[in-house]
């Protein structure tokens, strides 16, 4: 079953043209599944983008078909992660938006799951270590028992090559509870048999379906009115089979 079709898919693709990647998926996940509370941007990165890749899923494709470059010998390569043991991850649960523990030889921190208003706060950041540290200081924390520690030197000593270990083992405690949030996919070029990872970019790989979708909708509204004389909305009205009957008569 398709969760974005006939004119809410139309609204969804001219709604989210002119907007900026985080906008544009709040746009897409609202059309399909209705606002979130809390919002689709608040939510953990991975669990929002596993709602894209059902979107994705759902609208006549099985596979998820990407293109990428050879870093080394320029070639366009096509690759096909495995879409359904992807979304199996998360099992129909949400991961936990609240702060949880995380036991390190720097000692114990509080941290919970980056989401889409982290990263943009972030992205503000000068450079890479200041978008680090802005990261770090929204979503680790000293844990309650030793908030005596102080927030200013507890957000130094981790943004510290001293305290990386620490960093490392909450990056990867985060990864084990949202593992869509970031997913790297191992490549080969055919042509020169060079090998390495790329990050799985989820929302231009589902703007581009329902973008392509778009287009062939309103090219069939478009035969449909001239054959028939009938409005969009009758055409619409139509339903997706019944509509390619009557475009296979035409």
């Amino acid at each position: 079953m398709e969760l974005l079709a006939g004119a809410a898919l139309l609204q969804a693709w001219e709604e989210g043209a002119g907007l900026l990647d985080g906008p544009r998926t709040e746009v897409l996940l609202n059309a399909a599944y209705g606002p979130a509370k809390p919002p689709w941007c608040d939510q953990p990165l991975g669990w929002r983008d596993a709602a894209l890749l059902r979107l994705y899923r759902a609208g006549r494709s099985g596979a998820l078909e990407t293109i990428t470059d050879c870093p080394a010998c320029g070639t366009v390569l096509e690759f096909a992660p495995n879409l359904t043991k992807m979304l199996a991850v998360y099992c129909g649960e949400r991961p936990d938006l609240e702060w949880f523990t995380v036991n390190a030889l720097g000692g114990a921190v509080e941290a919970r799951n980056p989401n889409v208003t982290d990263l943009a706060a972030a992205s503000a950041g000068r450079d890479l270590e200041e978008a680090r540290a802005i990261l770090i200081d929204r979503c680790v924390r000293p844990v309650p028992s030793s908030a005596a520690f102080g927030r200013s030197r507890f957000k130094s000593e981790l943004s510290s090559e001293a305290d990386e270990e620490t960093i490392l083992t909450v990056a990867s405690a985060l990864d084990d509870r949202d593992p869509l949030a970031d997913v790297s996919v191992d490549i080969g070029c055919v042509e020169c048999g060079h090998r390495w990872s790329t990050r799985l970019e989820v929302l231009p790989v589902v703007w581009a379906q329902v973008s392509a979708r778009a287009r062939e909708l309103i090219r069939d509204i478009d035969v449909l009115a001239r054959r028939y004389g009938w409005s969009q909305d009758q055409i619409l009205a139509l339903g997706s089979h019944r509509r390619q009957t009557f475009l296979e008569l035409s």
